[in-house]
C-alpha cells in the first residue's frame, strides 16, 4: 500500500528509486532492473520523468513512481478514476463503503452497470463515449465541449 507519504529516495532520480529494490534484494542486474522499470514507468504515465529527482516531480508523479517501486500487487485509494483506468488491473468502486462495481477497468470505468458507477464515471473520456457524444455550446457556461449530462441540460 502506498501512503500519502511516497519515502522516495531524494537523492536519486526516479529510475533510480525503482531499480534499487530489484538490485539489492533479488540480484537483479543493472540493465535488467532498469528495462523493466522503464515499462512499468511508462505503464503509469511518468516514463518520461526517469530522470528526474522526486523533488522536481508534481505530487501525482511521485506517486506514480511509488506504486511502480512498491511492486505488483498494489492497492491503490484514488479519486482519478483515469489514473485507475490506466494502471490497474482490477478496480473496485466503493461508495458510502459499500462496494457498487468491481471487475476491470474498462467494465467499471468505460461501461458502468452501476446507476452510482455511471453517474461518477459519466465525465470521463470512455471509447464508447467518444463516439457516441455530441459536442454543443453549454447553456450552463461549462465550456464548449460540455458532454451536457443530465446535470447540465
Amino acid at each position: 500500500m502506498v501512503s500519502q507519504q511516497f519515502n522516495l529516495f531524494p537523492p536519486r532520480t526516479a529510475l533510480e528509486n525503482v531499480t534499487l529494490a530489484p538490485m539489492k534484494v533479488r540480484g537483479a542486474g543493472r540493465v535488467e532492473a532498469q528495462q523493466s522499470a522503464r515499462r512499468l514507468l511508462q505503464r503509469v504515465g511518468v516514463f518520461d520523468q526517469a530522470e528526474k529527482h522526486p523533488s522536481q516531480l508534481s505530487g501525482g508523479q511521485q506517486q506514480r513512481v511509488a506504486l511502480v517501486r512498491e511492486g505488483m500487487t498494489v492497492v491503490n485509494v484514488t479519486h482519478e478514476m483515469n489514473f485507475a483506468r490506466e494502471v490497474a488491473d482490477r478496480v473496485i468502486y466503493v461508495h458510502k463503503g459499500e462496494i457498487v462495481g468491481q471487475g476491470t477497468p474498462e467494465a467499471v470505468v468505460d461501461v458502468p452497470q452501476n446507476e452510482r458507477t455511471q453517474s461518477a464515471c459519466a465525465g470521463f473520456d470512455a471509447p464508447e463515449r467518444r463516439r457516441s457524444r455530441q459536442i454543443r455550446p453549454c447553456r450552463n457556461r461549462r465550456g464548449p465541449s460540455c458532454w451536457h449530462r443530465s446535470s447540465c441540460i
